[in-house]
């Protein structure tokens, strides 16, 4: 069967025929849920403790998804990876996945794409998300100043990359009988300047939250109209 074309953003995409690799799926799902049975805790506490800091960098995330731009022969081009490690640097790694799941559930509807597709789509998110925000918290970097959670956070945007396109990559490799390589080099190499900004633009973002509130975050983490 022939592949389809990545869809949306460069964390979300999509698998040619996923009854092929329904094992996998499955395996990358249970992972992440069980990711949420230990994490699920920390994301209820930042949402009830602050939920009008959680609603905003939730809301910016899923709004960087909807403001995807379709790019001619690649699919289409989104920052939502910046929104989510924006809320995995600013909550905890457990609201950052919780947003992975939204940005999948809204891609879902927006999109109008296959269930099995938006499990994986929101258990890889998550993941990835998972480990790059806990990578960043895990050293204590959300308590340094800015000038050194930089390179933290440029190192959580790789991390994020690697886990994200890996499992996107070795899902769409087992469905195609295409080698992992042949699908990153087709597909993904291009995206890859696109990740290496996404965490200095998400600690960015969280900086101005930090220093104006809603104002900051507003106008430096949305895009232009």
């Amino acid at each position: 069967m022939a592949a389809k074309s990545l869809r949306s953003g460069e964390q979300v995409g999509e698998i040619a025929d996923a009854s092929y690799v329904a094992p996998f799926i499955t395996l990358v799902a249970c992972a992440a849920s069980a990711a949420f049975v230990v994490f699920g805790g920390d994301a209820w506490r930042a949402a009830s403790q602050s939920p009008g800091k959680f609603a905003a960098f939730v809301v910016l995330a899923v709004a960087l998804q909807l403001a995807a731009v379709e790019i001619y022969g690649r699919g289409a081009l989104s920052f939502s990876g910046m929104g989510m490690l924006a809320v995995g640097f600013a909550l905890g790694p457990g609201a950052g996945m919780v947003a992975g799941v939204l940005v999948a559930l809204f891609n879902l509807a927006n999109q109008r794409g296959r269930p099995e597709r938006s499990v994986f789509n929101a258990a890889n998110l998550s993941l990835s998300v998972l480990a790059a925000a806990g990578a960043y918290h895990v050293i204590g970097a959300a308590d340094w100043n800015t000038a050194a959670r930089l390179l933290p956070a440029f190192a959580a945007g790789v991390v994020f990359m690697v886990v994200n396109i890996g499992l996107l990559s070795l899902a769409m490799s087992m469905a195609e009988q295409i080698s992992i390589r042949a699908i990153w080099r087709e597909r993904f190499r291009w995206f890859t300047p696109y990740y290496l900004v996404s965490g200095p633009l998400a600690l960015a973002t969280t900086v101005a939250f930090e220093e104006a509130g809603l104002i900051g975050l507003i106008a430096f983490g949305l895009p232009p109209r």
